[in-house]
């Protein structure tokens, strides 16, 4: 019998049911720490989180990743996200959206 232990994959939920962090165009953060801004979002089935919403797999959420650029941060380049923040649909990756920006000077 082969022993397939070391292949044990993480309990994983499907993408349609995990959190909705995209939820308005703006400024968001990645998982390297990078910047993003998200200048659209279009929803191909409409919220709430309705049993249509579960059963359709779109990336809805369109902008661009922050790198430097002739000395300058400027966003580069167009991307686009689940609005869970997944850039890839099957694994976690350093450019999956965690959090928004806040604006400078919000209270916490």
């Amino acid at each position: 019998m082969i022993d397939y232990s070391f292949a044990q994959l993480p309990d994983t939920t499907p993408m349609n049911r995990l959190p909705i962090i995209i939820d308005e165009p703006g400024d968001y953060l990645t998982r390297s720490g990078s910047r993003v801004t998200i200048h659209e979002i279009r929803m191909y089935v409409p919220l709430p989180n309705g049993p249509l919403r579960h059963s359709v797999t779109a990336f809805e959420a369109k902008g661009a990743i922050w790198r430097e650029f002739h000395g300058k941060e400027r966003p580069q380049g167009y991307e686009i996200w689940h609005i869970s923040g997944r850039i890839l649909g099957t694994i976690e990756m350093p450019m999956d959206i965690v959090s928004k920006v806040e604006p400078a000077g919000s209270a916490a």
